[in-house]
C-alpha cells in the first residue's frame, strides 16, 4: 500500500489511453495481475455526483463483452463464488495510471453518456 492520495472519479484524469483493439488483452492482463487485490469502485456523473460502489472488495475479474454492436466492461468484485458485477454499458475509453514500476494503480472507464467509473487498485 502506498501513501498516494485516494483517486476520485471526478478528478482530472491524465492516464494513458488503452487502444480499443487491445481491450480484451488488457482486461485479461489486468485480471491476471490484480485478481484478489482490494479495490474501490467509484462512479461519477452530472446527475448523481460521485458514488462509491465498492470499498475494499477483492477484485475477481475485469471483462470486455461484445453483444453484436453493443459492448460492456464488467468489473467483478467480492468472491469468485459470488461476485458482484458492476457493468459499464457502451464504454468509450479506458485510461490507466501506472506507478514508477509500471504497475497499474487505477483505471477509469468513460461510457457513452459521459459517466466515469474509476477502479482504484489501492
Amino acid at each position: 500500500m502506498t501513501d498516494r492520495p485516494r483517486a476520485s472519479a471526478d478528478d482530472h484524469y491524465e492516464g494513458t489511453e488503452v487502444p480499443h483493439d487491445e481491450w480484451n488483452a488488457w482486461c485479461e492482463q489486468a485480471t491476471s495481475e490484480n485478481s484478489g487485490r482490494a479495490v474501490d469502485v467509484l462512479q461519477s456523473d452530472r446527475a448523481l455526483g460521485e458514488v462509491r460502489l465498492a470499498e475494499g472488495q477483492q477484485l475477481v475479474a475485469i471483462e470486455h463483452d461484445v453483444f453484436g454492436k453493443t459492448e460492456a466492461l464488467t468489473i467483478k468484485c467480492g468472491t469468485s463464488a459470488v461476485p458482484v458485477s458492476y457493468v459499464v454499458a457502451e464504454p468509450r475509453s479506458i485510461r490507466q495510471r501506472q506507478n514508477a514500476a509500471g504497475e497499474v494503480e487505477d483505471f477509469r472507464i468513460v461510457d457513452a453518456t459521459g459517466r466515469r467509473t474509476l477502479v482504484d487498485l489501492g
